[in-house]
């Protein structure tokens, strides 16, 4: 039996693949929520609120879930990754090597 892969390459997406933090889609499209979601970003990151705690502030802070069109306009916009990371995945992939993307990301 050959495996379809010989190793794998596991990485966080947010501020290690690309310079885009985890609620920067959510400021694109709500640009008022900015402080608000920075400050629960702040409150989880240092560990003052579980992940949990910090996806239902955000949901109430949400004045709608966001839609797949909104979503492609923050990535056609303003969605970018660190020089070299496409070349990288592509380099994986030519090589059997499975390169998954982790992301705690709502």
């Amino acid at each position: 039996m050959t495996l379809p892969y010989r190793a794998m390459v596991s990485s966080d997406w947010s501020e290690c693949l690309s310079p885009c933090g985890p609620f920067d889609c959510l400021a694109f499209i709500y640009p008022e929520l900015e402080e608000d979601l920075t400050e629960v970003f702040r409150q989880y990151s240092g560990n003052h609120i579980s992940l949990g705690q910090a996806a239902a502030g955000i949901k109430e802070l949400l004045p709608a879930p966001l839609s797949t069109d909104q979503m492609d306009a923050y990535l056609d916009a303003s969605f970018a990754v660190y020089a070299g990371v496409p070349d990288l995945i592509q380099w994986c992939l030519d090589n059997h090597i499975l390169f998954m993307i982790n992301s705690t990301g709502m």
